[in-house]
This record gives structure tokens, sequence and C-alpha cells, in this order.
């Protein structure tokens, strides 16, 4: 069934898909070992409206990851993944092998502070976006919803 909002005149038509999407929040899973720029990702994607989890290691990010994928109404899928690099356990690029090996196409972004080339180019290889530290928060923010966007 179709509601129409004329809004200022502008008339657009809302389907029960569209009441739902705007009912969920992406869910974004953030691993990043130092616990102030976790502390910064958390509190800007939750300003700006994501449901946020968080993990401090690779370990972790992986826990995380495989008890989403069996998921049920309580652990949903993430919709994306923003990870450090280099993390105690596993790193961000040893988590995001393993997904593609398992076929798993969530977005995922990975940040560092070592921006070395081969980082990008595997991170690339594997389907990742790369950024930089320090991170610009609008940057990847708009990233993560535009690839989040249903």
């Amino acid at each position: 069934m179709n509601r129409v909002n004329a809004d200022e005149g502008n008339a657009r038509h809302y389907t029960l898909k569209d009441a739902v999407m705007a009912l969920r929040r992406a869910r974004v899973l953030v691993a990043e070992d130092d616990d102030a720029m976790r502390a910064m990702l958390t509190e800007e994607f939750q300003r700006r409206g994501f449901e946020v989890v968080t993990v401090k290691t690779g370990r972790e990010l992986w826990h995380q990851l495989s008890h989403a994928a069996q998921t049920d109404d309580l652990h949903r899928p993430f919709d994306a993944v923003v990870s450090d690099v280099r993390m105690p356990g596993r790193t961000g690029l040893d988590v995001l092998a393993e997904l593609r090996e398992s076929n798993w196409s969530v977005p995922v972004f990975l940040i560092t502070g070592f921006g070395e080339d081969w980082i990008h180019r595997e991170g690339d290889r594997l389907g990742a976006s790369v950024l930089d530290k320090p991170v610009d928060l609008d940057r990847l923010v708009c990233a993560v919803r535009e690839a989040t966007a249903a």
C-alpha cells in the first residue's frame, strides 16, 4: 500500500518497505584497539543515526562477524565494518581476507595509521576502502552511509 506525503507541495510516495527501512538504523561494527579513536568513531556514527557495536581486537572482530552470520532478530548481520588494520590478535586485513574467502560481501572500511602502499593495494584487492589516519570523519561516515543505503 502506498501513502503520499504532500509536504510543501512536493508529493512523495511511501511504501511499507520505506517505513520499515526508516525505522531500521544501519548497523556498523567498529574494530579499533585505540580507546580514544574507538570512542570518537562510535560517538560520530551514533550521532549520525547508526547502530554501533565495538570491539578492540581482531579476534573479537571475527567473533562478532561469525556470530552475526547466524542471524536472528537480536543479532542481525552488520551492514558495514569499520576496522583498524593493525590490532592485537588478528589484523583487519586478515579478517577481511577471511570474509572474502567465505563470500561475505559486507562493505569494509579499513583505517590505518601506517599508510603503506601495500596496505592500500591489499585492501583494494579485497574490495575494501582504505583510509589513512587521521581519518576525515565526514568522508568516512558519508562513505558508510552510501554503502549501506538500501
